[in-house]
Order: C-alpha cells, then structure tokens, then sequence
C-alpha cells in the first residue's frame, strides 16, 4: 500500500531541520535584518542537502537584495545556487508587523510551490488585531 500523500506537484515538501539547515536560515535572516521593507517579505526554499553553505548563503542573500532593490515583489524567482535548487518570492504583507524573512530547507524529492503558495497566502492574509 502506498503511503503517498498526492502527486510530487501536490505534496509538501519535508522540511529539514539539521544543523546546516538552521545556520543557512539564521544567517540569511541576520544578513537581512532591515534589508527588507516594511509591508513586504523575502519567502524562500533552499532544496538540501546544501553542501556549500557560505557559498549558498552569500548568494541568496545578494539575489533577494537584488530583487528589493529592483522592486520585483510578487514574481517568483527560481534559481540554482551551488547545485541547490532555490524558490523565492518577495510578497506583499498584510500587516506592517509580519515576519520580513521567513525560509526553508527541504529534502529534494518534493516541490516547493505548494507550500510557499500556502506560506504566501498566509501572509497576505496577516492583519493586525483591532485595538
């Protein structure tokens, strides 16, 4: 009997939480750190195993700057970064107080774009409690 929960295209995918997927998160979060705009979020997926961690971070870093900078919100950009397979979307968020960088690392055998279009919706759905 098969365990499957769907077609590849369908499922989410498994997410990773080793130790080079945490320091891969945490610095790209750091580097970050008011980089990106009120109202707006960088969501990405970085597919494992990531075998060239600084490497891996220094890009992605650069390319979400890049497509601040270049005011690409609402696009999405995939991309191979030291043989890792990259999603990134920079979204609009619905509450000024949303999370600004939110990523993953996940195991290769599974798409992304399930789960960021789940995390995407999330965050355009965000606002804040009536006070």
């Amino acid at each position: 009997m098969s365990r499957s929960g769907g077609t590849s295209a369908t499922r989410m995918p498994r997410l990773r939480n080793d130790k080079v997927a945490q320091r891969v998160l945490a610095a790209v979060q750091g580097a970050l750190d008011g980089d990106v705009p009120e109202g707006l979020c960088a969501v990405y997926a970085v597919a494992a195993p990531i075998r060239k961690p600084r490497q891996t971070i220094a890009a992605l870093v650069e390319i979400i700057r890049s497509r601040i900078r270049l005011g690409l919100a609402g696009r999405e950009h995939i991309d191979v970064i030291c043989g890792n397979q990259i999603r990134l979307r920079i979204v609009t968020a619905g509450s000024p107080e949303s999370a600004r960088v939110i990523g993953f690392v996940h195991n290769p055998d599974t798409p992304s774009d399930a789960f960021l279009d789940l995390v995407e919706a999330q965050i355009s759905r965000e606002t804040l409690s009536p006070t």
